[in-house]
Protein backbone atom coordinates (compact mmCIF):
# COMPACT_ATOMS: atom_id res chain seq x y z
CA UNK A 1 0.00 0.00 0.00
CA UNK A 2 1.14 3.62 -0.78
CA UNK A 3 1.86 6.21 1.91
CA UNK A 4 -0.19 8.94 1.06
CA UNK A 5 2.62 11.08 0.62
CA UNK A 6 3.98 9.23 -2.29
CA UNK A 7 0.70 9.73 -4.08
CA UNK A 8 0.75 13.50 -3.99
CA UNK A 9 4.31 13.42 -5.20
CA UNK A 10 2.98 11.44 -8.00
CA UNK A 11 0.39 14.05 -8.82
CA UNK A 12 2.92 16.78 -8.29
CA UNK A 13 5.13 14.94 -11.14
CA UNK A 14 2.79 14.70 -13.76
CA UNK A 15 1.76 18.08 -13.95
CA UNK A 16 2.86 19.94 -16.89
CA UNK A 17 4.16 23.31 -15.02
CA UNK A 18 4.99 25.07 -11.82
CA UNK A 19 1.96 27.87 -12.75
CA UNK A 20 -0.44 24.42 -12.60
CA UNK A 21 1.31 22.96 -9.27
CA UNK A 22 0.02 26.71 -7.49
CA UNK A 23 -3.39 25.92 -7.91
CA UNK A 24 -4.14 27.99 -10.94
CA UNK A 25 -5.58 24.96 -12.17
CA UNK A 26 -8.68 25.15 -10.05
CA UNK A 27 -9.53 27.99 -12.45
CA UNK A 28 -8.31 27.08 -15.20
CA UNK A 29 -10.49 23.42 -15.19
CA UNK A 30 -14.28 24.76 -15.16
CA UNK A 31 -13.04 27.38 -17.91
CA UNK A 32 -11.94 24.56 -20.05
CA UNK A 33 -14.97 22.74 -19.70
CA UNK A 34 -17.15 25.63 -20.89
CA UNK A 35 -14.90 25.90 -23.48
CA UNK A 36 -15.14 22.36 -24.56
CA UNK A 37 -18.85 22.17 -24.20
CA UNK A 38 -19.79 25.30 -26.36
CA UNK A 39 -17.53 23.24 -28.72
CA UNK A 40 -20.65 20.94 -29.63
CA UNK A 41 -21.89 23.53 -32.66
CA UNK A 42 -25.16 23.42 -31.41
CA UNK A 43 -26.35 19.53 -32.69
CA UNK A 44 -28.11 17.33 -30.71
CA UNK A 45 -27.06 14.66 -29.54
CA UNK A 46 -27.38 10.99 -32.03
CA UNK A 47 -28.87 8.38 -30.12
CA UNK A 48 -27.00 5.00 -29.37
CA UNK A 49 -27.62 2.44 -32.29
CA UNK A 50 -29.09 -0.37 -30.98
CA UNK A 51 -27.68 -3.09 -29.43
CA UNK A 52 -27.92 -6.72 -30.96
CA UNK A 53 -29.12 -9.76 -28.81
CA UNK A 54 -26.49 -11.58 -27.14
CA UNK A 55 -27.44 -15.35 -27.75
CA UNK A 56 -25.81 -18.61 -26.45
CA UNK A 57 -26.16 -21.76 -29.04
CA UNK A 58 -25.62 -24.98 -28.42
CA UNK A 59 -25.45 -27.59 -31.39
CA UNK A 60 -26.44 -31.32 -31.09
CA UNK A 61 -26.05 -33.15 -33.79
CA UNK A 62 -28.96 -31.89 -36.18
CA UNK A 63 -30.70 -30.05 -33.58
CA UNK A 64 -29.65 -26.63 -32.34
CA UNK A 65 -30.62 -24.79 -29.30
CA UNK A 66 -30.62 -20.84 -28.91
CA UNK A 67 -31.98 -18.31 -26.22
CA UNK A 68 -31.31 -15.10 -26.45
CA UNK A 69 -32.15 -12.37 -24.35
CA UNK A 70 -33.58 -8.71 -24.93
CA UNK A 71 -35.46 -5.81 -23.63
CA UNK A 72 -39.40 -6.03 -23.81
CA UNK A 73 -38.90 -2.38 -24.40
CA UNK A 74 -37.45 -3.08 -27.61
CA UNK A 75 -40.30 -5.59 -28.81
CA UNK A 76 -42.66 -3.68 -31.62
CA UNK A 77 -45.82 -3.49 -30.04
CA UNK A 78 -47.65 -5.36 -32.57
CA UNK A 79 -45.51 -8.28 -31.53
CA UNK A 80 -45.74 -7.48 -27.72
CA UNK A 81 -49.32 -7.43 -27.84
CA UNK A 82 -49.43 -10.57 -29.91
CA UNK A 83 -47.47 -12.50 -27.56
CA UNK A 84 -49.01 -11.49 -24.31
CA UNK A 85 -45.90 -9.55 -23.44
CA UNK A 86 -45.99 -5.86 -21.56
CA UNK A 87 -43.04 -3.51 -22.94
CA UNK A 88 -41.48 -2.08 -19.91
CA UNK A 89 -38.57 -0.22 -18.86
CA UNK A 90 -37.40 -2.98 -16.41
CA UNK A 91 -38.18 -6.03 -17.85
CA UNK A 92 -36.52 -8.19 -20.18
CA UNK A 93 -37.72 -11.21 -22.00
CA UNK A 94 -36.11 -14.73 -22.61
CA UNK A 95 -36.47 -16.45 -25.87
CA UNK A 96 -35.37 -19.90 -26.13
CA UNK A 97 -35.98 -22.11 -29.18
CA UNK A 98 -35.41 -26.02 -30.08
CA UNK A 99 -34.59 -26.90 -33.72
CA UNK A 100 -33.82 -29.61 -35.82
CA UNK A 101 -32.17 -29.72 -39.05
CA UNK A 102 -28.98 -27.65 -39.73
CA UNK A 103 -30.51 -25.78 -42.62
CA UNK A 104 -32.87 -22.70 -41.14
CA UNK A 105 -35.32 -23.12 -43.97
CA UNK A 106 -36.05 -26.55 -43.57
CA UNK A 107 -34.92 -26.59 -39.79
CA UNK A 108 -38.26 -27.49 -37.60
CA UNK A 109 -39.10 -26.65 -34.17
CA UNK A 110 -38.61 -29.52 -31.52
CA UNK A 111 -41.09 -29.25 -28.30
CA UNK A 112 -38.78 -28.77 -25.22
CA UNK A 113 -39.17 -28.42 -21.15
CA UNK A 114 -37.32 -25.25 -20.35
CA UNK A 115 -36.04 -24.00 -17.04
CA UNK A 116 -34.04 -21.00 -16.58
CA UNK A 117 -32.57 -18.60 -14.15
CA UNK A 118 -31.18 -15.20 -14.13
CA UNK A 119 -28.63 -14.21 -11.72
CA UNK A 120 -27.48 -10.51 -11.46
CA UNK A 121 -24.53 -8.83 -10.62
CA UNK A 122 -25.22 -8.62 -6.84
CA UNK A 123 -25.59 -12.72 -7.01
CA UNK A 124 -29.38 -12.46 -6.81
CA UNK A 125 -31.12 -15.74 -8.31
CA UNK A 126 -34.46 -15.47 -10.33
CA UNK A 127 -36.40 -18.42 -11.81
CA UNK A 128 -37.78 -17.20 -14.78
CA UNK A 129 -41.16 -18.80 -15.75
CA UNK A 130 -41.33 -19.98 -19.09
CA UNK A 131 -44.22 -20.67 -21.27
CA UNK A 132 -44.76 -22.09 -25.06
CA UNK A 133 -44.55 -19.27 -27.07
CA UNK A 134 -46.69 -20.78 -31.20
CA UNK A 135 -45.79 -18.43 -33.91
CA UNK A 136 -48.30 -19.94 -37.04
CA UNK A 137 -50.27 -22.72 -37.44
CA UNK A 138 -50.45 -26.09 -38.64
CA UNK A 139 -46.93 -28.68 -38.60
CA UNK A 140 -45.37 -25.23 -39.80
CA UNK A 141 -45.69 -23.75 -36.49
CA UNK A 142 -42.83 -22.45 -34.69
CA UNK A 143 -42.46 -23.38 -31.39
CA UNK A 144 -40.31 -21.18 -28.43
CA UNK A 145 -40.12 -20.67 -24.63
CA UNK A 146 -40.09 -17.29 -23.46
CA UNK A 147 -39.95 -16.24 -19.59
CA UNK A 148 -39.87 -12.51 -18.40
CA UNK A 149 -37.35 -11.67 -15.77
CA UNK A 150 -37.12 -8.27 -14.11
CA UNK A 151 -34.10 -5.90 -14.67
CA UNK A 152 -32.64 -2.95 -12.07
CA UNK A 153 -31.08 -1.45 -15.24
CA UNK A 154 -28.67 -0.96 -15.80
CA UNK A 155 -27.25 -4.61 -14.83
CA UNK A 156 -25.79 -7.24 -16.21
CA UNK A 157 -27.73 -10.80 -16.77
CA UNK A 158 -26.85 -14.31 -16.24
CA UNK A 159 -28.66 -16.79 -17.60
CA UNK A 160 -28.55 -20.53 -16.98
CA UNK A 161 -30.61 -22.29 -19.13
CA UNK A 162 -31.12 -25.92 -18.67
CA UNK A 163 -33.23 -27.66 -22.28
CA UNK A 164 -34.96 -30.75 -22.28
CA UNK A 165 -36.18 -31.86 -26.02
CA UNK A 166 -37.25 -35.31 -27.74
CA UNK A 167 -33.77 -37.38 -27.82
CA UNK A 168 -31.10 -35.04 -25.62
CA UNK A 169 -31.00 -31.67 -23.30
CA UNK A 170 -28.69 -28.97 -23.37
CA UNK A 171 -27.32 -26.31 -21.45
CA UNK A 172 -27.07 -22.80 -22.05
CA UNK A 173 -24.96 -20.18 -20.27
CA UNK A 174 -24.87 -16.60 -21.22
CA UNK A 175 -24.36 -13.03 -20.44
CA UNK A 176 -26.51 -9.91 -21.65
CA UNK A 177 -26.10 -6.53 -20.49
CA UNK A 178 -29.09 -4.37 -20.23
CA UNK A 179 -29.14 -0.35 -20.63
CA UNK A 180 -31.12 2.51 -19.94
Amino acid sequence: MNAPGHARATLRRRLPSPWLRGGAWIVCMPLACVLLGACGGGTSPTPAAPVAPQEALAQVGDVQVRATALPTRSLGEVVAKRHGITRADDTAMLLVSVRKGLDDATAVSLPARVTATAIDLRGNRQAVVMRELRSGDGPGALLDAVGIVEVDVPDTLRFEVDVAYPGGNAQLVFVREFHP
